[in-house]
């Protein structure tokens, strides 16, 4: 389970159900990567209806000498700081000013990896997922 910043929990569940523990996210990115695909990201905000999608695309960052990640050269700025977390922490962007980006960040602290969570195949909620 994983807390955002506005209190909003939010649970990654495998098919049986069983929550990964926080020990998962402490994995380097690659390993974190590989083993996320096929998780449900359920969330339910407050009482309302239930959201659940099954994790079917994402992508590794894997630190400091990855030129792709926002952590890239060591560099730590005020929006890459949380990158610097231990791992099980959610790190959401915007790019393009209409896009945002749902990462969790892995692997221990100052140690700057993240699983992009770039698809999920919709479950529960389509309808206004799709809004």
């Amino acid at each position: 389970m994983l807390k955002l910043a506005n209190g909003i929990t939010v649970t990654f569940k495998k098919l049986k159900d069983n929550k990964i523990p926080l020990s998962f996210y402490r994995h380097p990115a690659v390993f974190c990567a590989k083993n996320i695909v096929g998780a449900y990201l359920v969330y339910r905000p407050s009482s309302r209806r239930l959201f659940i999608g099954k994790i079917v695309e994402v992508e590794g960052y894997t630190g400091i000498n990855d030129d792709a990640s926002h952590a890239y050269k060591g560099k730590v700025t005020s929006r890459n700081k949380i990158m610097y977390k231990a791992g099980g922490v959610v790190y959401v962007y915007s790019i393009y000013g209409m896009y945002l980006c749902f990462n969790i960040i892995v692997a221990g602290e100052n140690n700057p990896q993240a699983v992009f969570i770039r698809a999920l195949e919709p479950l529960s909620g389509i309808e206004e997922m799709m809004q």
